[in-house]
């Protein structure tokens, strides 16, 4: 089969039958809603597995659940958004299908193994929602293995990183964590038998992935960077030339406006009173925003939403391909006025707002 021509990636589908093989011998048995619903991800089955199709997503836990009792699964979930109504705070309140299905997935027995196939945002959001989902899943579930890849299907787009999780019904202790990421690269021998490695050690990294002894709280966002041993050893590093503070006790965040969410307040550059909508490719990573530009958009922003000089904008989302670090600028008086988009984090200290916490700590 052509490489990116068959029904997920080649390279991906080798690596999920070498995580069955390694915890739970046996072909997994695939599950998909066949419903028309938007957003759900379509493609064949590797022809080599055994599928089982046709429950709907209110059948799909249970269905899970019974086939489980044959032996490993495979389950895909449906992927559609849903937003809420109404309010501003309830149209933001946004949930994906898969939330309701894996929330209701239950082993079938001691040696269940579910291999879960979602967007990546289930292990790596910080949302309250995903940390709910995931709390919920480890009432249940041991995770033993995340796999995250992009391009791993053809019909979505490649650049959404999609994250296989290999889950076990839980012990008594939970078990070492291996997390992998795919990498793009024509090596596709090299990254199997890097994979190959993680799978048979208890402790350390490979060159693609690493075990995570220390487990994290089960509500912890899993993304890739932020367990791996070399980031633990930097933050024990730094530990060493003093206390740690979080950003919270530092900074305010400027609340952000939403394309989607807050439209009504789309405007001209023309339009008296618009501000220039800021957002992450309006960041630039020598640490300035770029100059407005034909497509920047423009919003009448209420006035808590707009920025001052002296604030710190940093790009909210990153490619896959970019180098490690924040990309973040200091907004000047020539960047203003201007409001910050859904795609950036906007950032204020906090002595600007002259808060109690600041005056006592002789920063107001």
């Amino acid at each position: 089969m052509p490489e990116g021509k068959g029904p997920i990636s080649p390279l991906f589908e080798r690596l999920l039958t070498m995580g069955f093989a390694h915890m739970a011998p046996g072909r997994p048995v695939a599950v998909l809603t066949t419903t028309s619903e938007e957003d759900q991800p379509r493609f064949e089955l590797p022809s080599s597995w055994r599928a089982a199709q046709g429950a709907s997503r209110q059948e799909l836990s249970v269905s899970a659940t019974r086939l489980l009792a044959q032996g490993p699964l495979l389950l895909v979930p449906p992927w559609q958004r849903h937003t809420g109504t109404g309010g501003r705070a309830k149209r933001n309140a946004s949930h994906f299908a898969y939330d309701e299905v894996l929330g209701a997935c239950r082993p079938a027995n001691a040696d269940s193994v579910l291999v879960v196939l979602t967007p990546a945002e289930l292990w790596t959001s910080e949302s309250p929602r995903a940390a709910q989902l995931r709390a919920t899943l480890a009432d249940h579930w041991d995770t033993l293995a995340v796999l995250y890849g992009t391009g791993v299907i053809p019909q979505i787009h490649q650049s959404v990183i999609v994250a296989a999780a290999f889950l076990k019904a839980r012990q008594t202790s939970r078990p070492p964590m291996k997390i992998f990421r795919v990498p793009h690269t024509d090596e596709g021998a090299s990254v199997e038998k890097d994979f190959e490695v993680l799978l048979q050690r208890g402790g350390g990294s490979t060159r693609w992935g690493y075990v995570v002894r220390q487990l994290p709280p089960t509500e912890e966002s899993l993304d890739f960077d932020r367990h791996h041993p070399d980031v633990v050893s930097q933050r024990a590093d730094l530990a060493g030339f003093g206390s740690l503070t979080t950003l919270g006790e530092l900074y305010e965040v400027v609340p952000r406006i939403n394309m989607a969410a807050d439209s009504k307040w789309i405007s001209t550059e023309e339009q008296p009173g618009a501000v220039r909508l800021l957002g992450g490719r309006d960041v630039l990573r020598g640490g300035s925003i770029a100059l407005p530009a034909d497509e920047s958009y423009w919003v009448k922003a209420p006035p808590g939403c707009l920025l001052q000089s002296g604030d710190l904008i940093v790009r909210e989302i990153h490619g896959w391909n970019d180098p490690p670090g924040l990309i973040v600028a200091e907004v000047t008086e020539q960047d203003l006025p201007a409001a910050p988009a859904h795609t950036t984090i906007a950032l204020r200290s906090c002595c600007l707002f002259g808060c109690d916490r600041c005056v006592s700590a002789g920063r107001g």
